[in-house]
C-alpha cells in the first residue's frame, strides 16, 4: 500500500511524498498556489507559459547535470497548471531523491529565460490550444466553466 507524507522544506516549498515500499521509487509533488485563475484579463495563459518556462529557463548551467544525474531506471518528472494551481511532480529512484529536490528547487527559485525560450514556450503552447481544439471534450470542458465561472477562474487554463 502507498505510504503519503507531506513535508515542507526550510525554503518554503510544499512537498507530498509517495512511496510503495518495496518499490525501490520515489515520487514527489510540489503544489504551487498560482493557476490560470490568478492570470491577469488580457493575459490568460500566463500561469500555463511560465510553468513551461520553469522547465526551459536557461539561468542554471548544471541543471541540464541534474536531469541527467535523476533520469533514467524509470524516472520521470513533469508540470501541469491547474485553475487554482500549479504542480511539478517526480519520480526517482531513492538515492536521486536528494538530486531531484535540488533540480525542483532550481526550478522554482533560479529560473531565467531569455526572450527566444518565451517565443519558443509561445509556440509550444499554441501547438498545445490547436490540440485541445481539436477534442470535442476539451472544448465542452471550456465552454462549461467559461458559463460558470465568468471572468479568469473560467478562462481557458492555456489561454486563447
Amino acid at each position: 500500500m502507498p505510504e503519503y507524507r507531506q513535508i515542507f522544506l526550510n525554503c518554503g516549498i510544499p512537498l507530498t511524498l509517495l512511496q510503495t515500499p518495496g518499490s525501490g521509487m520515489i515520487s514527489f509533488y510540489s503544489f504551487i498556489m498560482a493557476g490560470s485563475a490568478d492570470d491577469s484579463t488580457g493575459m490568460e495563459g500566463t500561469a500555463h507559459l511560465c510553468e513551461h518556462l520553469a522547465f526551459s529557463g536557461a539561468s542554471m548551467a548544471g541543471r541540464k547535470e541534474l536531469y541527467n544525474r535523476i533520469g533514467g531506471a524509470g524516472a520521470g518528472f513533469n508540470a501541469f497548471t491547474r485553475r487554482d494551481y500549479s504542480c511539478f511532480h517526480f519520480t526517482v529512484v531513492k538515492d536521486r531523491f536528494a538530486s531531484a529536490l535540488e533540480l525542483l528547487v532550481n526550478i522554482i527559485f533560479k529560473t531565467g529565460f531569455t526572450q527566444s525560450d518565451i517565443e519558443t514556450e509561445k509556440q509550444v503552447v499554441i501547438k498545445e490550444i490547436a490540440a485541445n481544439n481539436l477534442s470535442d471534450d476539451f472544448t465542452a470542458q471550456n465552454a462549461f466553466y467559461k458559463i460558470l465561472f465568468p471572468g479568469s477562474f473560467g478562462s481557458p487554463i492555456c489561454g486563447s
